[in-house]
């Protein structure tokens, strides 16, 4: 899960969003067991929010806030 992560904030390298995503889960503590009791639970959970991120309707013209705060 964490090198999934990575390579989502490295995806960007070179890009114009590049500056966005560098250090963009670096608060994210993955083994927290409010994310779940185990890896297995915690990757579980995470990997679900991850492929969800997917259905929001990013249009960035339309945003006024930040969606993922």
């Amino acid at each position: 899960l964490a090198t999934a992560i990575r390579k989502v904030e490295t995806s960007t390298l070179g890009e114009e969003s590049e500056n966005d995503f560098i250090g963009l889960f670096s608060d994210m503590d993955l083994s927290s067991t409010r994310l779940g009791n185990n890896v297995k639970e915690r990757t579980a959970l995470i990997s679900k929010v991850m492929v969800n991120l997917d259905d929001l309707p990013f249009v960035h013209s339309d945003m006024e806030i930040d969606m993922l705060g």
